[in-house]
């Protein structure tokens, strides 16, 4: 009996289980949640391909109008802050003298009254006149200089100067008791020197070397009744010729295209005759 009881609980037990196992299976399956939904990536549009430059339109020649050109655009001024140093603005007079100051260096750089490029040579042309005063011993005393005229040329390059110059003295004569003895002087140089500034003028040291000759006109020879010696002359008019050294300076006076000035030398005659002169001259050109 026990054993039926044992049989039909097992089959009990196991048509219970066979059971639940049949609604385990014949229930649906859950159905899963769908997934969020994801943004679509945008798509880059396709790289654009440049089309090729078109050929230059021939450019139209402009109509002979007169060009508005635009006014530049003011710089924005910046506004000092509050309480802060501001920085002194130059006025009139301190311009002016700043330009004056760039002027006279310029002139100090470029030599004699030069208004243009430093490199430029500035030719100038001049006339001379004056007086001379020969220091030795001439028969009677006489002066072989006194007044004379003359020119000279030269050229700057920059505040170098060279030149050449010819001067005429008319000298003077003496009368002895068989006429009159005339002394007269001319002399040729070649120059060089060196402009300074000061202020308006320019300062210029300078040395002359050259040739100079005297030409003596003398009675002829004769016989001195109360001493019965003989009085040297030729009646004609000889030459003494000599080499010469005229260390000076020219001080001159720029207008415009034009100069003033004055002449001082010292000149030293070495040759047929030897002696020691003094000459002063004004001055008066042209620069081009």
């Amino acid at each position: 009996m026990s054993k039926r009881i044992r049989v039909a609980t097992f089959l009990a037990c196991l048509l219970l289980t066979a059971l639940g196992s049949a609604k385990t299976w014949a229930q649906p399956a859950p159905t899963p949640a769908p997934a969020p939904a994801l943004a679509p990536t945008p798509t880059p549009p396709p790289a654009a391909i440049a089309d090729p430059a078109p050929a230059a339109a021939p450019v139209p020649s402009p109509a002979p109008t007169t060009a508005v050109v635009p006014e530049a655009a003011a710089a924005p001024v910046a506004t000092p802050e509050p309480g802060a140093e501001q920085p002194a603005t130059p006025g009139p007079a301190a311009s002016a003298s700043a330009e004056l100051s760039l002027s006279d260096s310029k002139l100090d750089v470029e030599g004699f009254g030069s208004s243009g490029s430093p490199s430029r040579p500035l030719i100038s042309l001049g006339l001379l006149a004056g007086a001379g005063f020969a220091l030795d011993d001439t028969i009677g005393n006489v002066n072989a200089e006194g007044f004379g005229i003359g020119a000279q040329a030269g050229v700057n390059l920059d505040a170098f100067f060279l030149g050449a110059r010819f001067l005429y003295y008319f000298g003077g004569s003496d009368p002895l008791p068989t006429g009159e003895i005339s002394m007269s002087t001319w002399l040729a140089g070649a120059e060089g020197g060196y402009d300074f500034k000061l202020a308006e003028l320019i300062l210029r040291p300078s040395l002359v070397l050259g040739v100079v000759a005297r030409s003596v006109g003398q009675p002829p020879t004769f016989t001195s009744a109360s001493t019965g010696g003989f009085i040297g002359g030729s009646g004609q008019s000889s030459p003494q010729w000599a080499f010469y050294a005229a260390p000076g300076a020219t001080l001159l006076l720029p207008i415009s295209l034009l100069y003033v000035g004055a002449d001082f030398r010292v000149p030293l005659a070495i040759g047929d005759r030897t002696y020691v002169a003094m000459d002063i001259l004004g001055t008066i050109g042209v620069r081009l």
